[in-house]
Formats: C-alpha cells, structure tokens, sequence
C-alpha cells in the first residue's frame, strides 16, 4: 500500500503538471535556472518545481526512477513526513541536472540523493528539530563513503526482484 501511495502522488504531480504545461518544450537553460533556483531556496516558490517537474514530463530523453520499495522511497510518501514533495523535486532536480551535465540520459540516483541532502539541511536550518530518520541514514552513508555501494546494492535486488519466479 504504500508503494501504491507513492505511485499516486508521483502520478498526481505528472499530472498536475502536464495540465499545467505549455505546448512547448522547456529549454535545457530554463530548467537549469529553475534547478538551481530552487536548490538555492526550495521554500521561494512553486515555479521552479512546476518548470522541473514540466521538463522531466516533457523530455523524453531524461529517466528519473524512483523504486517504491527502495531505500528513498520515502521521498514518495507525503503522509509520513513532512516536505517531502520538495524532497521528491530535489531528487528529480539532481537526477536531471547530472544526466544534462553528463549527456548520458540514464536514471542516477547519486545525484538525486545529493540534492535531496542539500535541500533536506536547509529545511533542517530553518527547522531543528524536524528530522527523517531514512534520510539521516542515507546521510551518515555518505559520510562514511558507503552511499554509492548501498545504491548498487539495491539496484542489484531490485533487479533480482524483477526477474520472473520459475
């Protein structure tokens, strides 16, 4: 169930923001801006998010993947925490703006998680003692210099888990 729950808030922002969308593509400068706007001050406005959220829709070559049963998949729960739909755009910022900087258009949770980090301790900044305890643990990973393994670790399971039972 809460998977599904996830799903319906990622289906509910796509959509929102295909109803909000012009008829043209965003340019790779207009999300760029909108990028760092939003990671400099998440908390400015809801302009950025939309331009985010818009580009990712609209751009076919862009993948951003968020597994329901992952390690992060709490940035998909807005009922457990709160701000986590500015965790979920962060994620998707970071993802978008590493596979622009890049030119490799592959889903890159790394990045994502980078920038949840960044817009969770601004957050935390302006509230103490708001926490998320999942993203504390992902934190202290990246620390210790273990967040990259932790990833291929559970991309290895989810690929295990996706392979059909004999």
């Amino acid at each position: 169930m809460k998977g599904f729950l996830g799903f319906a808030v990622v289906v509910a922002i796509t959509v929102a923001a295909v109803a909000l969308a012009a008829e043209t593509q965003i340019s790779e400068k207009t999300v760029r801006s909108a990028i760092e706007s939003f990671l400099q001050n998440p908390a400015a406005s809801a302009d950025p998010e939309l331009t985010i959220v818009r580009f990712m829709e609209k751009n076919n070559a862009v993948q951003i993947i968020i597994n329901p049963n992952g390690c992060y998949s709490w940035i998909l729960d807005n009922k457990k925490y709160e701000h986590t739909v500015d965790l979920m755009i962060a994620f998707m910022a970071g993802n978008i703006r590493s596979q622009l900087d890049s030119g490799v258009y592959r889903n890159d949770p790394y990045s994502g998680l980078l920038a949840v980090f960044r817009v969770y301790r601004h957050l935390k900044k302006a509230n103490p003692e708001w926490s998320i305890p999942e993203a504390e643990n992902l934190l202290e990973l990246h620390r210790q210099g273990k967040l990259m393994e932790h990833l291929a670790k559970e991309k290895s399971r989810a690929a295990e888990e996706r392979k059909p039972q004999n």
